[in-house]
């Protein structure tokens, strides 16, 4: 029962790291191309 308890913590946490990097970076990204070309001009 524990190892399954661990597995399915473990799946939470991949969720959340692949819902960071799905969502989370390419909007950093974005931000960072908005604020250089706010620089530009």
């Amino acid at each position: 029962m524990i190892l399954k308890d661990a597995i399915i913590v473990l799946e939470d946490w991949w969720h959340l790291l692949f819902t960071y990097s799905t969502l989370i970076r390419p909007m950093r990204k974005l931000n960072h191309k908005v604020h250089f070309k706010n620089n530009l001009s």
